[in-house]
C-alpha cells in the first residue's frame, strides 16, 4: 500500500512538472531612442521630431511610410498650398 501511494505520488509530480506547465515567451519591448526623448518638455512638437527623424531613415519610412526624398519632394510640390497666408479675414 505504502509503495502504491509514493508511486502515486511521484506520477503525480513528475505529470505536474512535464505537463501542466505552461511556457510563456519572453516579451521584449524596445524603445527607440528618438522616442525615449519625445517626453522631455519641448520635444514633442513636429518640428523638433522631424529634425530628429533624418537621422534616422527607417524610423521616418516606419512614421510617413515613405522615402525620404520622396517625403520632401512632395512637400516642395505643395509648399505654396499649404502654407499659412496672413489674410484681413
Amino acid at each position: 500500500m505504502k509503495k502504491c501511494r509514493s508511486l502515486l505520488v511521484l506520477l503525480c509530480t513528475v505529470f505536474q512538472v512535464f505537463f501542466n506547465k505552461v511556457k510563456r515567451p519572453k516579451r521584449m519591448w524596445w524603445v527607440h531612442l528618438m522616442n525615449v526623448t519625445r517626453s522631455q518638455p519641448g520635444r514633442g512638437e513636429f518640428h523638433a521630431q522631424i529634425q530628429e527623424m533624418k537621422m534616422y531613415p527607417d524610423q521616418f519610412y516606419a512614421y510617413f511610410r515613405m522615402h525620404m526624398n520622396k517625403f520632401f519632394e512632395l512637400l516642395n510640390l505643395l509648399k505654396n498650398r499649404i502654407t499659412k497666408q496672413n489674410t484681413n479675414w
